[in-house]
């Protein structure tokens, strides 16, 4: 990075640093969303720190943010770009770079003047399983780069992220004292835990969804309704059951999630929910309707805004045999922090009206899992509603089509290409324009 190479030539070799990248990271390698904060050097200026707060929240950069802050003879400016990874091979080694875009200048005696961004190289040798930290590059003008290295790496919590604490990166948290009109938010998780083979990976998405939620409710200040049905309590009758009971006022939000296994019956394009707790059980009298047994009756009752996805496989299923949903290898994550949420953004989603129904897959298409980090559709979904409505988030008004549709194409994007492909399908009846 640098501001005014005539000006200030010492300052193009502030390294874009991103302490997600500190541990060793293996080829299958995500980034999660969270805060960090990085020290660094440079090894032609010893004696100078640049400090770094980076707001990560997906593999797009429109608002993966990083400020730095770094002090030169005119007094402390501060430096603001987004971040993209960027993945190339070359001379038998894998590279894995995060890259810097879109910088500039913000706050300072330099305000306004040039801010090159630069990059950190991550380096994976041909056999090897991680990829390990390799150099940090700032390009000149003239084609030639200078090198640094990081000294210190730190992922906050929210509680770390004070207002005082951003100030000094010309930041602040958004007001957080709106609450969404909403009566009640609905949350209804149904996830096959006691699978043998796959219960983990369902039970992330649970995990995952919960968590999500309760952050959504302390941020927009509204009433959560959880119901979640794990272990003994997934079966046929009891999700049914709860359904059927679920009291709902007309200014209410519901939002149910199904984590499992599933299949098509050659009757309907929407799949049909393996209930079972064991291959024992039969599965027409073990099975619910994604469309006819879930969606239509949580329609039925009036709430304002309806979402129904259900994440399983929607593969035949011949001579009442299921297909197992597929397994991926598990990516590594850096722990993510949490609240990094706009409390005004949430309240503009939960305040629109409608309905929706997903599946994760089309028709004879499996659904992918991993064993621990979770369903490929569940974590884009998770990233697109984080990125759309996380704290760095400019662009104005967000729509839930908007997050959806990113979800659907990322998680095309990250099913296989040489095998059966993942399209999500929907029904879209929100009303947002």
């Amino acid at each position: 990075m640098s501001a005014s190479i005539q000006k200030h030539p010492w300052t193009c070799c502030r390294a874009f640093v991103v302490g997600l990248l500190l541990c060793l990271l293996p080829v299958a390698a995500t980034i999660a969303q969270g805060i960090y904060e990085v020290k660094y050097t440079f090894n032609n200026h010893p004696g100078i720190e640049y400090t770094a707060l980076i707001f990560y929240y997906s593999d797009n950069p429109d608002n993966n943010t990083m400020r730095i802050r770094y002090y030169n003879n005119n007094g402390w400016n501060i430096a603001e770009q987004k971040v993209q990874p960027v993945f190339f091979s070359q001379g038998g080694k894998d590279y894995w770079v995060l890259d810097g875009k879109n910088s500039s200048i913000i706050a300072g005696p330099e305000k306004g003047l040039e801010y090159t961004p630069d990059e950190i190289f991550m380096a994976k040798k041909a056999g090897a399983t991680y990829y390990e930290p390799s150099f940090s590059a700032s390009p000149h003008a003239d084609g030639k780069s200078e090198y640094g290295k990081i000294t210190s790496f730190k992922a906050l919590t929210r509680s770390d992220v004070t207002n005082d604490y951003l100030s000094a990166y010309n930041w602040k948290w958004p007001e957080t004292d709106q609450t969404a009109a909403v009566g009640t938010l609905h949350l209804i998780l149904v996830s096959n835990t006691n699978d043998p083979n796959l219960g983990s990976g369902f039970y992330a998405n649970h995990r995952k969804l919960a968590s999500l939620f309760r952050d959504i409710q302390q941020a927009c200040n509204l009433n959560l309704d959880i119901i979640e049905l794990t272990g003994s309590d997934f079966n046929k009758s009891t999700v049914a059951s709860r359904i059927s009971n679920l009291s709902v006022n007309s200014n209410d939000v519901i939002f149910f999630y199904y984590s499992g296994h599933g299949y098509n019956d050659r009757q309907s394009e929407w799949p049909h929910l393996d209930m079972r707790q064991g291959m024992y059980q039969p599965l027409g009298d073990n099975s619910l309707s994604l469309a006819d047994d879930i969606y239509s009756p949580l329609i039925g009752k009036k709430a304002r805004l309806t979402i129904v996805i259900g994440e399983c496989c929607n593969r035949y299923a011949d001579n009442a045999v299921v297909t197992g949903t597929p397994v991926k290898e598990d990516p590594i994550m850096m722990a993510p922090s949490q609240n990094m949420l706009n409390a005004s953004t949430l309240v503009s989603l939960l305040n629109r009206s409608g309905r929706m129904l997903v599946r994760s897959s089309d028709i004879n298409e499996p659904s992918y899992y991993t064993l621990n980090y979770g369903g490929d559709f569940c974590n884009n979904f998770i990233s697109s509603l984080l990125n759309e409505t996380g704290f760095t988030n400019t662009h104005g008004d967000v729509r839930w089509k908007d997050i959806f549709y990113s979800s659907f194409t990322s998680t095309l994007s990250d099913s296989p290409k040489e095998s059966s492909q993942q399209h999500v399908k929907y029904y879209y009846g929100i009303t947002e324009d």
